[in-house]
């Protein structure tokens, strides 16, 4: 059994199926050794009856190849930086394929067919067979121009699965929009970068997601794109041995104008970066089919922000995300009108089913009352039988 991770569970499995279980740590056999990045020395997960298991968070240890980054950006400029970031690392001169992580399927569904947008697609889906993205076709050019884009969420059957995964292992470059389907048994030759567009709720998440690049001795890059809201979540990875070295956005969207080494954005790079997010909101605007896509994204990123972990609501909070904001990076000119009546509705639902319930139970009474007139005997119109007294 072989694992990235050691946790209770895959030790649990490894107890019953296995007889007499060796615990066997690749990293004490490196020959290379482990950069500053990542602490020296992965220690395997505590049993229950150990000392200081609650205190001593469990420690990581990533490929000494693999170069881990971060870059702090506004929610308004993650998209045109995504976009930016994919036509700087997949230019046509450059080998290798680069995977982004999303929380939810209809966000990779939103992406795929933002990136496609502009040409028509075929029936069957195109690249990789999900026929669920096809767009209403326009006259403007893909917005990543020839490069191939491929998608793999849960909602796909195994067959579709399957046709994506030997697609881009037959690629000699593309990107995989992908949930946390991609991040466990699967190997993905030439993977150049990881990008994580949504943080992992866990750092054993986050091991086995950057661990799709840099492998059998291959170097490889992740990326991580945090809000400064965020930027809380990079302690929480270096309590577990993982450390990640900021990289500035001003590169990546300096990137959309040529300047990939500048330290300040000019004003050709600012231009840049605003066309950009117009042409994304454009092509939005423009066609319905991507116009639903976009507002079901949304939705669904506030729903998985929700959704994280105890230890972690202090870092990513509900009440942190500036929705307008995060309404331009899924190319949205407003925010999703039910987006802030939820609860306005919640509470008219409520007073609606308690309606409901009311005029059931008089319903039911009025039943009763016509149903006990109609068989009364002579003596009902002596009034009501007085009630029996309960025996004590």
């Amino acid at each position: 059994m072989l694992s990235a991770t050691l946790d209770k569970r895959i030790k649990s499995l490894a107890l019953m199926s296995l007889k007499k279980p060796v615990h066997i740590d690749a990293t004490k056999f490196a020959e290379a050794p482990v950069p500053a990045l990542a602490i020296q020395g992965s220690k395997p997960v505590p049993d229950d009856d150990d000392a200081g298991t609650d205190s001593v968070p469990s420690q990581y240890t990533t490929s000494a190849k693999l170069d881990q980054y971060y870059v702090s950006l506004p929610c308004k400029l993650r998209l045109v930086a995504l976009v930016a970031f994919l036509k700087w690392k997949c230019e046509p001169d450059a080998n290798g394929k680069v995977i982004v992580f999303f929380s939810s399927r209809d966000i990779v569904q939103f992406y795929k067919q933002l990136f496609k947008s502009g040409k028509k697609e075929k029936k069957d889906g195109g690249a990789d067979g999900d026929s669920d993205d096809e767009d209403e076709g326009t006259d403007a050019p893909p917005l990543l121009g020839s490069l191939d884009i491929y998608s793999l969420h849960g909602g796909m059957n195994q067959k579709e699965r399957t046709n994506v995964f030997h697609s881009f292992c037959a690629a000699s470059r593309g990107v995989l929009l992908s949930t946390d389907v991609a991040s466990r048994g699967l190997h993905l030759p030439k993977v150049k970068w990881i990008i994580q567009m949504t943080p992992p709720a866990s750092p054993e998440e986050y091991v086995h997601r950057v661990g799709r690049t840099a492998r059998l001795d291959n170097a490889g890059n992740a990326i991580m794109f945090l809000m400064p809201s965020e930027l809380g979540y990079l302690e929480h990875l270096k309590a577990h041995g993982l450390r990640l070295i900021e990289t500035s956005p001003v590169q990546i969207l300096g990137s959309l104008a040529g300047e990939k080494n500048c330290t300040k954005l000019s004003h050709s790079a600012k231009d840049a970066a605003s066309s950009m997010q117009r042409d994304c909101e454009t092509r939005v605007n423009d066609a319905r089919a991507l116009h639903d896509a976009a507002n079901a994204a949304f939705r669904s990123y506030v729903r998985a922000y929700a959704t994280y972990p105890t230890e972690l609501k202090q870092v990513f909070h509900i009440k942190s995300l500036h929705l307008g904001h995060l309404a331009k990076s899924f190319a949205l000119t407003q925010t999703p009108a039910d987006i802030g009546t939820v609860s306005k509705r919640s509470a008219a639902k409520r007073v609606k089913a308690d309606t409901a319930v009311a005029q059931q139970k008089a319903s039911r009474a009025r039943k009763r009352a016509t149903t006990e007139n109609e068989f009364a005997s002579g003596n009902a119109a002596a009034g009501p039988r007085p009630k029996k007294k309960k025996k004590r």
